[in-house]
């Protein structure tokens, strides 16, 4: 009995190191009231170290790379909460607060395990910290602000019509003037040029015919024929092959609009386009006839062809124009216009528009466009043509060049393929009415139908 002060006087020491070093003496008469302070005296103490082990592990955990020394903090805390809180237990009420002391080691254990498990966890871009703000969101994929690209253009559903009415002069009629010695005389049958001697004596050896017909042995003449002029009227429609040409295209970023981007972009186009008539087209054609004397040889039987070296066989060179003598002979009479008559030109076409986008994948894309069009169609109508009349035909060539502008619109589509970071292959098409384009003169004329034209277009597109 004679130490038992002394052992109370050791624990309220403890308790008082324990409770803060406060000093001040605490009840441990075992009354209620020495009970309570004990309880007050044993929870202060537990909630004030949970406070320091987690204001510890808070900070710890900030540090890079600080979890594992953040589950030692809170272990080390937890460790002096429960000795501090088992001495003060230990010294007062043993039996009732030993259960709280096991909660209190089971709580720290706990706590300690779930900071370390977080420290295991590798920090990455792909799972931001929840305190870390992100000002901006990255850009995604393929998200480019500019694009340009450039491929091949080919065109279907382009036609042309063509028109003549009127007379028209045939280009290669050269007969040459009549009752005149020393002229070049060129025909649809023949011909009678001067030769090396200058046509000497009123004669020359440089001549030919094709036709037996054209001999009259009576009156021992040669009669030569040359279409002059035609007159004709018709039409005819033909539909157009597939043209090939090249196209370009630049734009940029406008807006987001949800997954979608909303951008503008310029085209530019260049396509040569040739359609062909061969139609055969009736009509009245004039000739130029002139007999020559053949007196004083023998003809050489047809066709003959003589050469300008002087020797040979020599007629008069000396033209008589019998284009008006008689009906049976006469200068005009039906004859038709074969041949080819070529729409040759080249389309100019620039648009500008909105355009959408989608990223469908990482590989591919899709777009469309539409808006205003304008082309400029520039060119030729040639014509290689034989005028024939009778057994006789003459060569009429030529071409009326001119240019016109084109009004419309477009539609179109394109897919592509991100074959890399910088570079796609595209495929797109376009439905571009533009109207009609007309070239012509003379009594010629010729519609380029632009009005139904598709157009397909493949090719390389860089975003940057």
């Amino acid at each position: 009995m004679g130490r038992t002060p002394d052992l109370l006087q050791s624990r309220h020491a403890d308790l008082s190191h324990a409770a803060g070093g406060s000093g001040k003496v605490v009840n441990i008469s075992g009354s209620p009231s020495a009970d309570k302070n004990v309880q007050s005296v044993g929870a202060r103490t537990a909630e004030s170290a949970r406070s320091e082990a987690v204001v510890r592990a808070d900070s710890a955990i900030r540090a890079p790379g600080g979890g594992a020394w953040a589950a030692s903090a809170i272990s080390e805390s937890c460790v002096g909460t429960m000795n501090r809180s088992w001495l003060v237990a230990q010294a007062f009420k043993p039996a009732r607060h030993s259960a709280m002391s096991a909660l209190q080691w089971a709580a720290c254990g706990f706590l300690s395990l779930a900071v370390g498990a977080s420290a295991q966890q590798p920090q990455t871009w792909e799972t931001l910290p929840q305190n870390v703000w992100v000002d901006r969101p990255p850009e995604p994929l393929n998200d480019w602000p500019r694009h340009f690209r450039v491929g091949m253009l080919v065109g279907f559903n382009v036609n042309a019509s063509f028109s003549m009415n009127g007379q028209f002069s045939v280009s290669g009629s050269n007969p040459g003037d009549a009752g005149v010695s020393g002229q070049n005389h060129f025909y649809d049958d023949g011909y009678v040029l001067r030769d090396a001697t200058g046509n000497a004596l009123g004669r020359t050896s440089f001549w030919g015919y094709d036709q037996p017909s054209q001999y009259n042995p009576t009156a021992q003449t040669l009669t030569f024929h040359s279409a002059e002029s035609f007159q004709a009227k018709a039409s005819a429609k033909v539909e157009g092959a597939p043209s090939f040409g090249f196209d370009l295209a630049y734009g940029g970023r406008l807006a987001h609009w949800g997954a979608a981007r909303i951008n503008w972009e310029f085209g530019f186009g260049l396509l040569p386009i040739s359609i062909k008539d061969t139609a055969t087209i009736p009509g009245t054609v004039s000739r130029k006839i002139h007999t020559f004397s053949t007196e004083g040889i023998l003809l050489p039987t047809a066709p003959y062809h003589g050469g300008s070296s002087g020797i040979g066989p020599t007629i008069n060179d000396v033209a008589t124009d019998v284009s008006d003598l008689s009906s049976s002979v006469g200068d005009t009479g039906p004859g038709t216009i074969t041949g080819s008559r070529t729409l040759d030109t080249t389309l100019y076409v620039f648009r500008l528009g909105p355009l959408v986008h989608w990223e469908l994948s990482p590989r591919w894309a899709v777009s469309a466009s539409a808006g205003p069009a304008v082309g400029l169609v520039n060119g030729d109508l040639k014509y290689d043509e034989l005028v024939q009349a009778g057994n006789t035909s003459g060569i009429n060539t030529g071409s009326v060049g001119g240019s016109d502008w084109v009004f419309g619109g477009y539609v179109g589509a394109t897919v592509m393929y991100h074959a890399v970071p910088n570079g796609d292959i595209y495929l797109g098409v376009q439905y571009m009415p533009l109207g009609t384009a007309q070239i012509g003169g003379g009594g010629r004329e010729a519609k380029l139908d632009l009005s139904g034209g598709v157009y397909i277009s493949a090719g390389i597109n860089w975003p940057f």
